[in-house]
C-alpha cells in the first residue's frame, strides 16, 4: 500500500491509495494506518477502514466536535471505530463529542471513555439519514452539561441502528437522557447489562425501539422516568 504524507502547518493528514481510511488531526499528532496512537485535537473520520484509538490516547476539542463524520448527501461508508482511549469535548455549548451524519457506519465500540461537558452536549450523536450496525459499550459514555444526553439518535432526520448493547460494567449517562431515541430513529434491539442513567429520563423514546432487553444485572434509571415514551 502506497501513501503520501501531506505537510500542512498545524495539520497532520495521511492519505492512502484506494478506499483506505483517512483521518485529519488539527494539531500535531501521528496517525499510523488505521491506528490512532498519539493524542490530537479534533479528528475527521472519512473512510471505510476500521479505526482504533489506543489506550492512553486522547482526542479532544474545546471548541467543536472531537470526532466528526460529516458526510455528503450521497453518504459516506465508514468502518468500525473502536475507542480504547479518551474522546472528549469540553465545548461550553452543544457540540457532540462524536458526531456523524449522511453516513453508513459499521459500528462504534467503546471500551474506555467518551465524554461531553457542554450544555446540551452528547457523547455520541448520529443523525441526518444515517445507518449504523451497532453501538457496543463496555466503558463510559457520559455527558454532564445541562440538557445533555449520553447517546442521541435521529433528532433531525432518519437514523437506523441495528443494535445498541451496553455490556456489564458499561455506563451510559446524561443529565437529560441516558439514551435519546429521536422521532426519526429506529433501534432494532437495545440490550442493557450495565447502567443507563439520567437526571430526567434513562431512555427517552420518541421513535421506534423494536426490542428492549434489560438483563438481570442491568439498571435503567431516571429521576423522572427510567423509560419514557414521548409521543410527538
Amino acid at each position: 500500500m502506497r501513501f503520501r504524507l501531506l505537510a500542512i502547518p498545524f495539520l497532520v493528514s495521511l492519505q492512502f491509495s484506494g478506499n483506505a481510511f483517512a483521518v485529519t488531526c488539527h494539531s500535531l499528532g501521528t496517525v499510523g494506518g488505521t491506528v490512532i496512537s498519539s493524542s490530537c485535537t479534533e479528528a475527521s473520520w472519512s473512510g471505510p477502514s476500521n479505526v482504533e484509538i489506543t489506550s492512553g490516547t486522547t482526542i479532544s476539542s474545546s471548541t467543536t466536535m472531537a470526532i466528526s463524520a460529516l458526510g455528503p448527501l450521497a453518504r459516506m461508508t465508514l468502518g468500525i471505530l473502536t475507542n480504547n482511549g479518551t474522546i472528549t469535548s469540553t465545548n461550553s455549548w452543544g457540540d457532540p463529542t462524536i458526531y456523524a451524519n449522511y453516513s453508513n457506519i459499521s459500528g462504534i465500540i467503546n471500551n474506555s471513555t467518551i465524554s461531553s461537558s457542554g450544555s446540551f452536549g452528547t457523547g455520541i450523536m448520529i443523525d441526518q439519514a444515517s445507518t449504523i450496525g451497532a453501538i457496543d459499550n463496555s466503558g463510559t459514555i457520559i455527558s454532564s452539561g445541562t440538557g445533555s444526553a449520553g447517546i442521541s439518535l435521529g433528532t433531525f432526520s432518519t437514523v437506523s441502528l441495528t443494535s445498541l448493547n451496553n455490556y456489564s460494567g458499561g455506563t451510559i449517562s446524561g443529565v437529560a437522557q441516558g439514551i435519546q431515541n429521536g422521532a426519526y430513529s429506529t433501534i432494532t434491539t437495545l440490550t442493557n447489562d450495565g447502567t443507563i442513567s439520567s437526571g430526567t429520563y434513562g431512555v427517552e423514546n420518541r421513535g421506534t425501539i423494536g426490542t428492549l432487553i434489560n438483563d438481570a444485572q442491568g439498571t435503567i434509571s431516571g429521576t423522572t422516568n427510567a423509560i419514557y415514551r414521548d409521543w410527538e
